[in-house]
């Protein structure tokens, strides 16, 4: 994301590194770099021009040898960055879908996110398999909270982009190395990684700062990512 200064390549960016966002580090890096690389010095304007023609974007993935990822299929990933195109056309950024499904009556960004994902799902042309996953189904949603996370903090870790977005209303984007941090803490009982822990953890942060809990996050989960043994 660092690489571009337009909000709108950013949010393109984050949602399809975000995505991708899963299995050992070394080659999930090298799978995002071949299709940001693939998609030119400006994202949104690529998959823009994609939209009302989905196999260019899977012959533009095929021309730069963009191969399978672990579960992700090349054209799955078409697919959603074809329906991230067509609801930007509908809304004008994919923060406005993002607001558009939140009522302001939720104390995070939850119900909004889901909405946001059922209009990618409804616009993809393909199903996207387990790129999109939403906090409807209770899922804790790691990947695309990181996304949000992405997008709407600003600071040395994360280069923002969004700005109508409080960070106060965001959730921690939960994984193993944060569940195992927040359990040492007793910030969670759980011992799944779901939707409601995610809420317990991000709420015993809220009590240190109410206007940024998960600015925690990079910090509390670095240490175990490194010493992780899936990674690379």
């Amino acid at each position: 994301m660092r690489r571009y200064e337009d909000p709108s390549d950013r949010e393109v960016v984050a949602l399809l590194a975000s995505s991708l966002a899963y299995g050992r580090v070394g080659p999930m890096i090298r799978a995002i770099d071949r299709v940001v690389d693939a998609l030119g010095t400006s994202p949104a304007a690529t998959i823009d021009r994609s939209r009302e023609a989905p196999k260019a974007m899977e012959r533009l993935l095929a021309d730069a040898r963009v191969t399978r990822y672990r579960f992700t299929r090349p054209e799955q990933i078409a697919s959603l960055l074809v329906g991230a195109a067509r609801v930007r056309r509908e809304r004008g950024s994919l923060e406005d879908v993002l607001l558009r499904h939140d009522a302001g009556d939720s104390a995070d960004l939850a119900p909004a996110l889901s909405g946001f994902i059922d209009d990618l799902r409804l616009a993809a042309p393909s199903p996207p398999g387990m790129l999109l996953s939403s906090p409807a189904d209770g899922s804790a949603c790691k990947r695309h909270f990181l996304m949000l996370r992405w997008m709407v903090r600003l600071d040395a870790i994360d280069p923002g982009g969004w700005s109508r977005c409080a960070p106060s209303r965001l959730l921690v984007p939960l994984d193993v190395h944060l569940g195992r941090v927040a359990r040492a803490r007793g910030w969670t009982k759980r011992r799944t990684n779901d939707l409601i822990s995610a809420r317990e953890i991000t709420d015993a942060l809220r009590q240190v700062d109410s206007r940024d809990p998960v600015r925690f996050d990079f910090s509390l989960t670095r240490g175990g990512i490194r010493r992780s043994p899936t990674d690379s």
